[in-house]
């Protein structure tokens, strides 16, 4: 019921904001951003896509030709998978 709702209150929200509101200096500030950012491909390094083990890890490197940050929590209290370090 709570999901239905929200999804809800989101459509209403989307049907009634509207890209006509946006001011002008808003939308050139986003056309200067957009051609100075660096395409996706090029920003593939920088994504953070967290695997259950280090073979995982290593699998999916070797096949998207990216490296991988090995991070090691050593408190009593980290999960690496909640985020909480």
């Amino acid at each position: 019921m709570r999901k239905r709702m929200l999804v809800s209150l989101s459509l209403a929200f989307l049907t009634f904001s509207s890209s006509a509101a946006i001011p002008p200096e808003a939308r050139e500030m986003q056309k200067k951003f957009d051609a100075f950012r660096p395409p996706p491909e090029q920003l593939r390094v920088y994504q953070l896509d967290w695997a259950p083990s280090l073979q995982t890890a290593e699998k999916r490197a070797a096949k998207e030709h990216r490296p991988i940050l090995l991070l090691v929590v050593l408190n009593s209290y980290g999960n690496l998978f909640t985020g909480h370090c």
